[in-house]
């Protein structure tokens, strides 16, 4: 997970756990990560995650991992939106196919009993 990015144009264009150790003609670069306003200045934003939590494994997923650099509030955001499960069963299905199979197991253990 990214700790650190640059953005050039308002666009996010690198992204990084640690700041490297040089970065364009500053050398020591990461030694900067208690000065903020400097790296602001340079570009360079902490990276916060905002993902949400799923709330349902069985119809939810996680999608693409999206960042977004919000200028008023000098941050770049990460978010991995949840997306719906392809094809997955409602939970109606999943009762009936439990119930389904329940009742198979059971006519199979008194036959071969």
């Amino acid at each position: 997970m990214a700790r650190w990015g640059y953005v050039s144009n308002n666009q996010v264009q690198e992204l990084y756990d640690v700041l490297p150790e040089n970065w364009r003609n500053i050398s020591n670069f990461s030694s900067l990560s208690s000065n903020q306003d400097f790296l602001h200045e340079l570009g360079w934003f902490p990276v916060t995650n905002i993902t949400q939590p799923i709330s349902n494994p069985y119809t939810e997923m996680y999608g693409a991992t999206e960042y977004v650099y919000q200028a008023s509030e000098s941050i770049i955001w990460e978010n991995q939106p949840t997306v719906p499960v392809p094809n997955a069963p409602t939970p109606e299905q999943i009762f009936c196919n439990h119930r389904a199979f329940d009742a198979e197991r059971f006519c199979k253990y008194i036959l071969d009993y």
